[in-house]
């Protein structure tokens, strides 16, 4: 089987630098770390971006500023979807429900 290539790319406004090529790896934004790492260190902003080189779709993304966002899903809306999930409120007295 031909392996899956992927790029990652640093976009900063209308500009894009390849940061890389690689092939059969996890798509996940976890792969993005080594790069991100890097970029941080060198005091830089943007975006850095998993593409897929066969679709030309965005697998995964890291905003310098503001951390890792999930990848587009159905249902969700896009990018980051729409925040956490709802919090569970403690039962009265601060004891779990169904316990004593």
């Amino acid at each position: 089987m031909a392996p899956r290539w992927h790029r990652i790319e640093h976009r900063t406004g209308d500009v894009v630098t390849p940061l890389g090529r690689v092939a059969d790896l996890a798509r996940h934004r976890t792969t993005l770390a080594p790069f991100v790492s890097r970029l941080l260190l060198d005091g830089q902003t943007g975006v850095v971006v998993l593409v897929d080189e066969a679709t030309g779709a965005d697998v995964a993304r890291h905003d310098l500023r503001r951390g890792p966002q999930r990848a587009p899903t159905h249902g969700r809306g896009g990018w980051g979807g729409s925040g956490p999930g709802p919090r569970r409120r403690p039962a009265p007295g601060g004891l779990a429900r169904g316990r004593s």
